[in-house]
């Protein structure tokens, strides 16, 4: 797991970066492939918690798809629940030296970071046409007038009368 730097440049949430969950799930999916113990561990403790969709798991694969069906879809959620596990087994990354844990938390905060930063982005756009009063009394002029017997609608953006 010693690969899993989440400040490397090519680490991200853009559309040409590796996706930081990706690289995570990679990391520790290379620690549960090597050392069955580990998995065993894990799995056993993951069943405690979720139910026995863990019993039968025999590698990462196996386990992260358990994990999604039985816990949830949202990356948060199972994060929450990764960090919890991997401080339950002591898991360390970088040859031992930084509590996997460390990682997890670190990525969680970015995460939260940029789902923030997206739905900003998101609230702002919502606004630049909220408000605006002379174009949307432009718009309803021309559909309520005489002008017009109709409109037809094509694709998203293009409007036509007729």
């Amino acid at each position: 797991m010693d690969g899993v730097d989440l400040n490397s440049p090519n680490v991200g949430f853009g559309d040409t970066e590796i996706h930081p969950w990706d690289l995570i799930r990679h990391g520790l999916s290379e620690e549960l492939d090597t050392d069955q113990s580990l998995l065993h561990d894990v799995c056993n403790r993951a069943s405690q918690d979720l139910g026995p969709a863990f019993n039968n798991v025999s590698n990462a694969k196996g386990f992260f798809e358990a994990l999604q069906n039985n816990l949830s879809n949202d990356e948060v959620v199972m994060l929450d629940y990764l960090i919890a596990l991997v401080d339950l087994v002591n898991l360390h990354s970088h040859q031992g030296s930084q509590p996997f844990k460390d990682v997890l938390l670190g990525y969680k905060k970015k995460l939260t970071k940029y789902r923030e930063d997206c739905a900003r982005v998101s609230q702002s756009k919502a606004e630049e046409f909220i408000g605006r009063k002379k174009d949307l009394e432009d718009v309803e002029e021309n559909l309520i007038g005489n002008k017009y017997q109709g409109i037809y609608i094509k694709n998203q953006f293009k409007i036509s009368s007729f």
